[in-house]
């Protein structure tokens, strides 16, 4: 259904349709009653507009607000190993959910591991002065898809090709 709506929106978005008798300005209203977001057992789903609350291993991250998805970090957790978690700090971001009887269930999530890459130099510009040194994050390559399946994490022989689920 993504598929769809995703090239129905890229190919009409902004412009006007005709359908019967009627001409429809296409823009995103008109791609809600269109294509509505949800499952085949009636629950609505939603995609990345979740995704910024969600964060597990900041910092600042109270995994309390989310006590829902406490089950699904731990069973990350158990996959990874503590002591490989602990060390990676990974990301786990939630990029899409459903929402049936007021409760969410995750439909995919993503994770992230980066690093920071220190760099020696003459850096720097006229707002923040110059320095020495510059420190970025660089993410770690992956490519592999896990699928919770009864309980457990399972690894796919799919490779990631940038496409997004």
């Amino acid at each position: 259904l993504e598929k769809k709506r995703e090239e129905f929106r890229s190919k009409y978005l902004g412009s006007e349709i005709k359908v019967g008798n009627e001409t429809h300005f296409v823009n995103f209203s008109y791609l809600k009653k269109k294509f509505p977001q949800v499952l085949s057992n009636g629950c609505k789903y939603y995609r990345d507009d979740y995704i910024n609350s969600y964060k597990i291993g900041e910092s600042n991250f109270n995994f309390d607000d989310k006590p829902e998805f406490a089950y699904y970090e731990d069973q990350f957790k158990a996959y990874m190993g503590e002591e490989n978690y602990k060390k990676l700090r990974p990301y786990l971001i939630m990029s899409s959910y459903y929402v049936c009887k007021g409760k969410r269930y995750p439909i995919t999530f993503y994770t992230m591991i980066d690093y920071k890459v220190k760099s020696y130099g003459l850096f720097g510009d006229e707002g923040r002065g110059f320095s020495f040194s510059s420190i970025s994050r660089k993410s770690a390559g992956g490519g592999s898809f896990h699928y919770f399946i009864n309980g457990k994490f399972v690894k796919s022989d799919e490779k990631y090709t940038g496409q997004s689920y």
